[in-house]
């Protein structure tokens, strides 16, 4: 159908930095791994993208 999702795992002790990108209508969550590829996750609700973030903190 034409419809594609890619998945990239990494465990947490890999992530250098990580940021949060509000927008009006949802967010996006931006993980930069040690191999300095970034990742992002576009159009999230804020509540999950403030979890995630707060996880990447600890």
């Amino acid at each position: 159908m034409g419809l594609t999702t890619k998945f990239d795992d990494f465990i947490w002790k890999q992530v250098a930095d990580c940021h949060l990108i509000e927008w009006m209508i949802g967010s996006k969550f931006q993980v930069l791994p040690v191999n300095k590829m970034l990742f992002s996750i576009d159009y999230l609700p804020m509540s999950q993208t403030k979890t995630l973030y707060r996880y990447a903190q600890e």
